[in-house]
């Protein structure tokens, strides 16, 4: 395991050019007030020299400070969870989650819920099955409910919600359908809700037109249970024929990646294939200009490689897997290489990161990325 470790370290401490360390200079004046909020969590996937995914929490300069993969599983931990953490590549999600005491995330073939810094597993599901097994992403919420987004486009699709009081539930607490392909939750503290983001229909282009969609479930503490509230469409659905062509994947509908709430605003981020749209959740009012949103919240936005679809049409934000916003405006993303088929289809290989003043840096360059996240509160957004 420490080899491991080392193997990373190194790989991000290399990935900084010196353009990178220029930006580093402006990013030093806030690290020298003494308070570290610079930590991020990255999931970084299984590869040819990474035994097995791991989580990664690690500074903006290159230290690592805490790591997790299968090697820390307790003998507390099923067998049978233990080998759903085992079976596969992928570190999927990532999450900060209650206050900073737990992390939340996918790994491997499992939804976890660990403690940290502890690193122990509190509660796990199996991601194994059918229905679970594409999840793109999990949610903590009050009561210690554990929200998985199905990535399904069947009619079951939506969220599964479980109690992760228990090590390793059997079954849902609740099942929330309606909403094919999630790829993005977050809890909203303020109205008491889960919005959710995915389409209204199967997203693999098999059915009728699929709209990207961001959906709200009221909370009811008292019955421990979630309705269904209001919810926004994107408008002007599109297949994603311009990136893959006649293929599969170009028969797809162009849904979100991820759902992003913008600190002490109530405005949500949502990265569609395409492009970069936006909700006012107080207005009700949506934004669809990506690159307007890109010049207001992702100051010095540079696209990983030239994206350009078979058309000539210019597609800079698509792909985009994750964004990640701070207080002071500074910014996380991942990008997917851009029409890279084969085993890393649709996977980033860098983290990307914009300071408070557009300088772009990037690290963990050449490793598997879906995810990477600010490992802190987001004001105005605090965690469940």
């Amino acid at each position: 395991m420490q080899a491991v470790l080392l193997l990373a370290g190194i790989a991000l401490l290399a990935s900084f050019t010196p353009a990178t360390l220029a930006s580093q200079h402006v990013l030093g004046l806030e690290a020298a007030s003494g308070v570290n909020n610079d930590m991020v969590i990255t999931g970084v996937y299984k590869d040819e020299k990474i035994k097995h995914p791991m989580i990664i929490i690690h500074d903006i300069y290159g230290k690592i400070v805490w790591n997790w993969s299968v090697s820390d599983v307790g003998e507390t931990v099923p067998h049978e969870l233990l080998t759903c953490i085992a079976t596969h590549r992928a570190a999927t999600e990532v999450k900060f989650a209650a206050k900073g005491s737990k992390v939340t995330a996918i790994i491997g073939s499992a939804a976890l819920v660990i403690n940290y810094p502890g690193k122990q597993v509190l509660s796990g599901i199996c991601l194994d099955g059918p229905q679970l097994s594409p999840a793109h992403t999990v949610e903590l919420l009050p009561d210690n409910l554990f929200a998985i987004g199905d990535s399904n486009q069947n009619p079951d699709a939506g969220v599964w919600i479980y109690d992760s009081h228990k090590l390793f539930p059997r079954r849902e607490h609740q099942h929330l359908k309606g909403i094919k392909a999630v790829h993005g939750m977050i809890w909203d503290d303020r109205m008491k809700s889960l919005w959710v983001s995915g389409t209204t229909e199967a997203a693999d282009g098999k059915g009728v037109t699929a709209y990207g969609i961001v959906q709200r479930y009221q909370y009811d503490s008292g019955k421990g249970i979630f309705s269904v509230s209001e919810n926004y469409t994107f408008p002007c659905p599109s297949r994603l024929f311009t990136e893959w062509g006649d293929s599969l994947e170009g028969q797809y509908w162009d849904g979100p990646h991820d759902i992003v709430p913008i600190p002490n605003q109530r405005l949500l981020l949502v990265p569609l294939e395409r492009d970069i749209h936006a909700i006012n959740i107080t207005s009700g009012e949506t934004y669809n200009d990506g690159e307007q949103l890109a010049k207001d919240h992702l100051k010095g936005f540079r696209p990983i490689g030239a994206r350009v679809g078979m058309f000539g049409d210019a597609l800079p934000r698509s792909d985009i897997k994750s964004i990640s916003v701070r207080a002071d405006g500074s910014v996380l993303y991942t990008q997917a290489v851009w029409k890279e088929t084969g085993q890393w289809f649709a996977i980033a290989n860098q983290v990307n990161l914009l300071n408070v003043t557009g300088d772009a840096c990037s690290f963990f360059k050449g490793k598997r990325i879906y995810r990477s996240r600010w490992f802190q509160e987001i004001p105005g957004w605090p965690t469940a």
